[in-house]
């Protein structure tokens, strides 16, 4: 994956666990930066096919 994606995903899970942080109660939120952190993760360790 090139960096630029990398930076845009990265961007968009940032301001998506600063909303849970800000706007929702602490078990949600705590389930919601969970959810986030699994899929940053699967994102920024995939492999790119091509």
């Amino acid at each position: 994956m090139d960096h630029e994606k990398q930076r845009y995903l990265r961007n968009i899970m940032l301001k998506t666990c600063n909303n849970l942080l800000f706007f929702q109660k602490p078990p949600e939120t705590y389930v919601g930066i969970e959810i986030v952190k699994t899929l940053a993760i699967n994102v920024l360790t995939s492999t790119d096919p091509s």
